[in-house]
């Protein structure tokens, strides 16, 4: 038999909802779903509100100590930081990246970005970190002209230019 959880919850439906639309991390949204389920007594057991979430009954009991215990702000606790490495080039340097990049001079290969980087900013980062951040990253391009022959004639290119219908 399932018996009726008696949970006391202060806020009220419109504060869920506005709740539930502030919520950017699922666990915070699953949280806060549950609370309102059941305040609105659509779901009125802590199995059916696990079964709908897809969560284990134990776990429900758990957010609703928690709720019990501090509130809202306890329910939903601290953030749980990613791990992970910290990027070799980080924001500043990368800020100062992106507006060098942006000049007309540039550069022109990405191991002038990596020996600009270790003089100007003293970060010594690999080529593939350096094309990554630059290409992926800051979305930038190389200032490369495109390549021209040696053996090509200046008044050459001029008479093209004067005769091609595209120019």
């Amino acid at each position: 038999m399932k018996r009726r959880c008696k949970l006391q919850i202060q806020e009220t439906i419109e504060q869920l909802k506005e709740l539930l639309k502030q919520q950017t991390i699922v666990s915070g949204l699953e949280k806060i779903q549950a609370l309102y389920w059941f305040q609105t007594g659509q779901i009125k057991t802590v199995t059916g509100i696990a079964t709908a979430l897809g969560k284990n009954r134990t776990t429900i009991h758990r957010w609703w100590s928690k709720y019990q215990a501090g509130g809202i702000r306890a329910l939903l606790g601290e953030q749980k930081l990613l791990p992970g490495r910290k990027p070799a080039i980080g924001a500043e340097v990368a800020e100062k990246l992106a507006s060098r990049l942006a000049q007309e001079k540039g550069f022109k290969t990405y191991e002038q970005i990596q020996s600009w980087l270790a003089t100007e900013c003293g970060v010594k980062a690999s080529y593939s970190v350096v094309y990554k951040t630059t290409r992926y990253r800051l979305q930038a391009q190389l200032k490369v002209p495109r390549p021209q022959s040696i053996k090509q004639d200046p008044t050459h290119r001029e008479d093209f230019k004067k005769t091609c219908l595209f120019y």
